[in-house]
């Protein structure tokens, strides 16, 4: 059987689990005896003080596949489903040492295990709950995942006509809040992303500007309908629960309830688990993908058929770091998820595979090298 870079992976997982049948410990023998420099890796790997903590953190990559699709080379990649060894994601970790101590035939590079997660570099720790409010008269209020907003009550609502004054939360790049606006209404609010609102609703609607993206649970009230506006485009609602992404084109995802859509002459009613987009003043309707639009929201990545300068887009905004790529951008797609609770260096390990890339991070930018196929 010919021995590659995949199976001796899994055989030294194995054996690190104690786990190797009588044929296996025979195969993974005949490889160690090949020469000093498979012995020392073996050694290496086996010595590591840092590998319990590497593996635990590819058991949290959603990354069933991505060896045999980089294999494959096919053009749509997928790195979705969890693997559901612990020895198969040891071995995806044990691919990775092998990756980048191999020198040509077989030679290694003497540099520790421990930094194999940091050799891109500096490192980048994800997005944490933060916001900036600005009030009506320019002061402004940092806020964090301890802070609670109480909203003060006002008896009487104004005309649509009279002036409004307004809040503003700014959520930056590096960041998420959650919070309650004055009518009780739940708003996420993803990274890079505005939300304007009032003081007080007007007597004939709740409306709210927003820039980026969120994800809004709207309180029931008939008579006082709740109105996003995205500079074109509008969302009316009563009570429901839906997401709104305006980041590339204005896309909502219907979770339940009903909504209105309007841009320019167009308009529709959206039902729950369909999704719609604007382009050039129409809306298109489809299935809604709920995995993929709500996974900022449930603490995950997740792309389906994305391209590469999408994914970085979305890594940029959460991390808060700027691309620079060097070298033609491969035009393939890939599918698949990760927590978004990782450190930066650690999602790049397992997409430097998937991408047949090399990143650097420095400071707030990320260089992006791809690898010849």
């Amino acid at each position: 059987m010919k021995t590659n870079r995949f199976n001796i992976g899994v055989l030294i997982a194995k054996a690190i689990e104690n786990r190797l049948t009588e044929e296996e410990a025979a195969r993974l023998n005949d490889w160690l005896n090949q020469n000093e420099a498979n012995r020392k890796l073996m050694e290496s790997i086996r010595s590591s003080e840092t590998l319990p903590a590497e593996v635990e953190y590819v058991r949290r990559l959603d990354l069933d596949g991505a060896w045999d699709a980089i294999r494959r080379k096919r053009n749509v990649k997928r790195f979705g489903a969890r693997w559901k060894w612990l020895s198969a994601a040891a071995a995806m970790l044990v691919i990775g040492m092998l990756s980048f101590w191999t020198m040509g035939g077989g030679g290694i590079n003497d540099q520790p295990i421990s930094q194999l997660v940091s050799r891109w570099g500096e490192d980048l720790l994800p997005a944490s709950s933060r916001a900036t409010l600005v009030l009506p008269d320019g002061g402004r209020i940092n806020l964090s995942d301890s802070t609670q907003i109480v909203w003060a009550s006002h008896d009487t609502q104004i005309d649509r006509h009279e002036e409004e004054r307004y809040n503003t939360l700014i959520v930056p790049k590096a960041g998420m809040f959650q919070f309650t606006l004055p009518d009780s209404s739940r708003v996420w609010l993803n990274s890079d992303s505005k939300l304007r609102f009032p003081v007080s609703f007007s007597k004939s609607e709740r409306r709210v500007f927003l820039e980026g993206e969120a994800f809004f649970e709207v309180t029931g009230d008939a008579s006082h309908p709740f109105v996003v506006d995205l500079q074109g485009t509008e969302i009316t609602v009563l009570g429901t629960a839906f997401n709104v992404n305006t980041f590339s084109n204005v896309a909502t995802t219907l979770v339940e309830g009903a909504v209105r859509m309007t841009t320019g002459s167009d308009a529709l009613i959206l039902q729950p688990g369909q999704l719609a987009q604007v382009t050039e003043d129409k809306i298109a309707v489809g299935p809604a993908d709920f995995q993929q639009a709500l996974a900022w929201k449930n603490g995950e990545f997740y792309f389906r058929q994305g391209k590469i300068v999408n994914i970085l887009d979305e890594l940029s905004r959460w991390y808060g770091f700027d691309v620079q790529y060097e070298g033609e951008i491969p035009d393939k797609q890939y599918t698949g998820g990760i927590a978004r609770n990782v450190r930066l260096s650690e999602l790049l390990e397992m997409l430097a595979y998937v991408f047949r890339a090399d990143f650097r991070i420095e400071g707030k930018s990320v260089s992006v090298h791809f690898k010849s196929e």
